[in-house]
């Protein structure tokens, strides 16, 4: 009952580590944040277990685990250089468009004096 849940955390959590690792060993990390190669990862290999799970692989045995935690640093790499590609390229204007909006609504909320009071 427990076990895909863990298998879930288990990808999630390398995910993250790998997300950690990876700023310090790929160069051109101001392109992009470091929560981008992170999610590329974490989509890359619950894409990859997905599609070995409905080919048949059992996930006891240890070829999904291997296969999926190759494919996950790899894709994160190739999927980092082409967002950051894309980026310089301006193809990829209304991220940054997104970040002023959520900058702008951070600002907007640490200036905020106004006080509302609901009242029934």
């Amino acid at each position: 009952m427990f076990q895909p849940l863990i298998e879930v955390a288990f990808i999630v959590i390398y995910a993250a580590l790998l997300g950690l690792v990876f700023p310090y060993v790929s160069p051109g990390v101001k392109n992009y944040g470091a929560l981008i190669p992170a999610a590329i990862s974490l989509a890359a290999g619950s894409l990859v277990w997905s599609i070995l799970a409905l080919v048949g692989m059992p996930d006891t045995e240890a070829w999904i685990w291997v296969i999926t935690m190759v494919a996950m640093p790899v894709a994160m790499g190739f999927g980092a250089k082409y967002y950051s590609r894309f980026r310089e390229q301006g193809k990829l204007d209304f991220v940054l468009k997104i970040s002023n909006v959520i900058d702008g609504a951070a600002a907007a909320d640490k200036n905020a004096d106004d006080v509302v009071v609901l009242s029934a």
